[in-house]
């Protein structure tokens, strides 16, 4: 019997990464039982974009922060 197939959104990845989020604990287990092998997760290609963007936009200050302001 092969895993079950779950479609992983964006929000499951917001909501495990900050545990303020609501859905924080649902979303953590759901993302273990992926790496366990348990269930096949699969993420589309727009969720992959919006993940890559937030993390750019999120090292922006520290990029600006790190060049060297003329005297």
């Amino acid at each position: 019997m092969s895993a079950a197939k779950v479609v992983i959104d964006t929000s499951v990845f917001l909501a495990a990464r900050y545990a303020g989020e609501p859905g924080h604990s649902a979303s953590r287990r759901l993302l273990d039982a992926v790496d366990g092998d348990r269930i096949r997760g699969l993420v589309s290609a727009v969720t992959l974009a919006e993940l890559r963007a937030g993390f750019t936009l999120a090292q922006v200050p520290a990029f600006l922060d790190a060049i060297p302001q003329p005297p």
